[in-house]
């Protein structure tokens, strides 16, 4: 009986051994796959992350380049549409400078004198009084270095002999625009009569 009991309790003490190893198995195993799947999440989600940051910056440098595309457009419509103001702009500023020579060159025969021919000179003289920066200046008209001193005017000659002419003069009127530097020379021939230039005594 004692030994029966032995066995009993050996037989138990086994049994529950080997339940006890069974559970202790069956934790390990449990906790060995816990492990490994401990594992494998990891290396999961460290793939996962990197897929990410590389979409991330994938977009991130699309977005740049996108973004200096745009800029690039932008700049280029701006530079071409200050481009074609500015010429817009020194053609009236050219326009009104030839408008400002053109001043000038009625001022000179309104106020031309033979007799004084400095008198006649003017010198950065406001074309528009409107606007200061287009102006006008006149030089000292002068006979002219070539050609005839006088030419005669058909229907001015009366019986006689008697023929009548124009004194010619040369002088230049220049139209200029401050802002812009633009200069407008005209180089004009004057031609000052009627008068008599025949020789015969009366």
């Amino acid at each position: 009986m004692r030994y029966h009991r032995r066995e009993q309790a050996s037989g138990f003490r086994v049994k529950k051994i080997e339940e006890v190893s069974g559970s202790v198995t069956l934790s390990l195993s449990k906790s060995v796959e816990e492990q490994k799947s401990r594992e494998i999440r990891p290396s999961f989600c460290k793939t996962s992350a990197s897929y990410h940051h590389a979409a991330v910056g994938f977009a991130l440098v699309a977005a740049l380049l996108a973004t200096l595309i745009i800029m690039a457009v932008g700049i280029l419509a701006l530079f071409l549409t200050t481009r074609d103001i500015r010429v817009s702009y020194r053609v009236v500023a050219e326009k009104k400078t030839m408008a400002a020579a053109e001043t000038g060159i009625h001022q000179l025969m309104s106020s031309f004198d033979p007799e004084n021919l400095a008198a006649s000179a003017r010198t950065n003289i406001q074309a528009d009084p409107s606007d200061a920066s287009f102006r006008y200046s006149i030089s000292t008209p002068t006979r002219p270095s070539g050609g005839p001193e006088i030419v005669p005017l058909a229907g001015y000659s009366i019986g006689g002999g008697q023929q009548w002419g124009q004194t010619r003069f040369t002088a230049e009127v220049t139209g200029e625009n401050t802002l812009t530097g633009t200069k407008v020379p005209i180089s004009i021939g004057l031609g000052y009569g009627p008068i008599e230039f025949t020789t015969m005594s009366r």
